[in-house]
């Protein structure tokens, strides 16, 4: 089906063993399928991973081939220069779910961090709490400002941030990055959220001010 593309995912590396990490990565690789996994998400996670393997989830994942370009790591909140330079070093996109992590009381993403280092960074939804990408995309922004105490976080770091987290969505997806540019809504220009807005100005709205209510279709 056009636009549909089946991916492969372990839930984390606390919930399989090491062989299996490996044995999907290897599936992946070899039927072309991206591949998901959830780390970092919590600190207790990083020490039982510790524990039992000696290392951080991100290494753990490097080490069984789970990293790379057709990887997604879910939250990738708490992680050390270390591991930031090993997702930049694989080219693997990190996913952020702000509203989920902020509801959880997870933490909040170096979203700076990753961008200087030139992680990919897309958003999801994880547990629901509230669909809207609109809403994600604005607590990532205010996150990395407050992460480095800036009045311009994301958007000063990567121009378009919008732009940057669909195409890295479709990237994380296993779809090519340049149907996102094919892809098209209709927004209410009328709509409060962005009445007034000069039509200069309606990427950074569609992150600073909107929600889902601007779509029409």
């Amino acid at each position: 089906m056009p636009g549909v593309e089946v991916g492969i995912a372990a839930h984390s590396v606390r919930a399989v063993p090491r062989s299996w990490l490996e044995a999907i990565a290897s599936y992946s690789e070899s039927h072309g399928i991206v591949r998901h996994v959830h780390a970092h998400e919590q600190r207790r996670e990083l020490d039982e991973c510790q524990a039992e393997h000696g290392c951080s989830p991100i290494e753990l994942l490097e080490r069984t081939g789970f990293l790379g370009a057709p990887a997604s790591v879910i939250h990738g909140i708490h992680v050390s220069p270390a591991d930031i330079a090993i997702l930049a070093r694989t080219g693997t996109t990190i996913v952020s779910c702000p509203t989920t992590e902020g509801n959880l009381g997870d933490g909040y993403l170096p979203a700076m961090a990753y961008a200087q280092a030139g992680v990919p960074l897309a958003i999801g939804s994880d547990s629901q709490v509230r669909i809207d990408p609109f809403e994600e995309a604005r607590e990532l922004e205010t996150g990395s400002r407050r992460e480095r105490q800036l009045r311009a976080g994301l958007l000063a770091a990567v121009g378009d941030l919008w732009e940057e987290l669909c195409r890295n969505g479709y990237r994380s997806l296993g779809l090519d990055p340049e149907l996102n540019r094919q892809a098209r809504i209709e927004i209410d220009l009328e709509h409060p959220d962005l009445s007034g807005i000069d039509g200069e100005d309606l990427p950074l709205a569609l992150v600073t001010c909107a929600s889902a209510g601007v779509v029409r279709w």
